[in-house]
Parts: structure tokens; sequence; C-alpha cells
């Protein structure tokens, strides 16, 4: 992967955006790093997007995390990036009028635990829930064999 600077879009102060064209394979890979520093990600939060999808970071998590745009060879595709009050929004348009966008959850609706039980050949992911009388408190229920 190579590094492209993006620039501040004076219009709109929380509005940063860049363009690339979409290589011969039909497709381009993308994360956002915030001051070039991987350990500032702004990345997907499944490694294969749909539209709606979450934007998770800045952190240091998104090491394999890619937007991937698909195009015709030689498209062009303008990213913005929009932050505002903690919430990010990632957009996509291309020459072809595509478009894409995918936002980031604020709040405690931003965090996903699960408890991971192991099972023959793997585990068994329980999610857990946040107690809403007691915010930053998950739980889950379970059953184990052994006391």
């Amino acid at each position: 992967f190579s590094q492209q600077a993006i620039a501040l879009r004076p219009e709109h102060m929380e509005n940063w955006g860049f363009s690339f064209r979409i290589a011969a394979r039909g497709y381009e890979d993308f994360q956002i790093l915030k001051d070039g520093d991987a350990d500032q990600a702004i990345y997907p939060m499944t490694e294969r997007l749909a539209q709606g999808d979450e934007v998770c970071g800045p952190d240091e998590f998104g090491a394999g995390s890619y937007f991937r745009i698909r195009g015709f060879p030689g498209e062009e595709v303008a990213v913005q990036l929009c932050v505002v009050d903690g919430q990010v929004t990632v957009t996509t348009s291309s020459s072809a009028n595509r478009s894409r966008q995918w936002k980031s959850k604020t709040g405690w609706d931003r965090h996903r635990y699960s408890l991971l039980k192991p099972e023959s050949g793997g585990f068994d992911v329980i999610p857990m829930k946040m107690d809403p009388q007691r915010p930053g408190v998950f739980t889950c229920t379970g059953r184990t064999d052994k006391v």
C-alpha cells in the first residue's frame, strides 16, 4: 500500500477528501490514517463491507481491515471523510454515479463484547448486552459444566 495525503476542504472544516482511480484489477482497497499513524486508523468493522456497515476508529485495531471499492478500470472515485462530534462518516462516489456511505456508532452503542465458551473444535460466541440501568456494565448468561 502507498500513503496519499488527504486535504481539508476549507468550505467545511469537518470534511476531508481525496480521490483515486480504480486499477486494472477492478477494485481498490483503502483505509484512512489520522496523521499518517497506523495506530489511528479509520477502517470498516467487517472485512467485506456492505452499504451501511460501521466505521471503526481512529484506533490501533485496523490492521488488515480495508474499505474495498469495485468499479471499472480507470474509474475515478472520490472519498469524503466527515467527523462531527465524534461520529465518523466515510462516503465514496464515482464517475459512474455509484455512491456508498458508512458511519460509526457513538456512545455505548459502539461497544460490543462477547464471552467465548470453549466447545469441541472451537468456541461458542455468546454476545454480552449492556445493562440499561448501569451504562458500561455488560453481562450475559450461560451454563457451565464445571464449578
